[in-house]
C-alpha cells in the first residue's frame, strides 16, 4: 500500500512539474506603439472593408490611384468622419502578419536628396501563438505624388 501510494504521489508529482515546465509563458512586449516623421497624428483611418492589401502587402492610395474612395478619417477620434482630401492627403499601407500581439512602430521619411520615400514599420512580437492576425498599418501622411518612389521596410522581430 505505501509503494502504491508513493507511486501515484510520484506520477502527480510529475505531471505537475510537466505542466509547469510547458506552460505558456506571458510575452511583455514593449510599451505602446508610436507614429513618427511625416505620419498624421491622432488621426483614425476607416476603410471601407479590410484586406484591401492582401494581394499586394503595401499599399499607396492617393488621388486617382483607384483606391481613393474606399476610405474616410476622422480628426476628432471618431465623432465624425469625412473623405480623405487627397490633395493635401495619402494614406500608405505596410501590411503583416503577426502571431497574436505585437508592439509597432511606424515611421514615414523622405529623402529629399535621392527622391524617395521610406515607410518602416519595426517593433516586435509575441512568438509561441498560434492565431495569426493581418495587420494592414495605415497611415495618414502629407500628399505624395502618385508614381513617387516608396521603400516598404519591416523590421519586427519575435520575442
Amino acid at each position: 500500500m505505501i509503494i502504491r501510494t508513493s507511486l501515484l504521489a510520484g506520477a502527480l508529482l510529475s505531471i505537475l512539474l510537466v505542466f509547469s515546465t510547458s506552460s505558456c509563458k506571458k510575452c511583455k512586449l514593449s510599451e505602446g506603439e508610436q507614429n513618427s516623421g511625416m505620419i498624421i497624428q491622432d488621426v483614425i483611418i476607416y476603410p471601407d472593408s479590410g484586406y484591401l492589401t492582401e494581394y499586394g502587402g503595401a499599399k499607396h492610395v492617393y488621388g486617382g490611384s483607384g483606391y481613393e474612395d474606399r476610405f474616410e478619417v476622422s480628426f476628432d477620434g471618431g465623432a465624425t468622419r469625412e473623405p480623405v482630401n487627397y490633395s493635401q492627403y495619402s494614406i500608405l499601407s505596410n501590411a503583416i502578419s503577426v502571431p497574436c500581439e505585437a508592439s509597432l512602430n511606424r515611421s514615414v521619411t523622405y529623402n529629399a536628396a535621392l527622391d524617395f520615400y521610406t515607410y518602416e514599420l519595426s517593433g516586435e512580437t509575441c512568438n509561441g501563438c498560434g492565431t495569426e492576425r493581418y495587420i494592414e498599418n495605415y497611415v495618414l501622411v502629407e500628399a505624395i505624388p502618385g508614381g513617387a518612389v516608396i521603400v516598404y521596410e519591416q523590421n519586427v522581430n519575435p520575442k
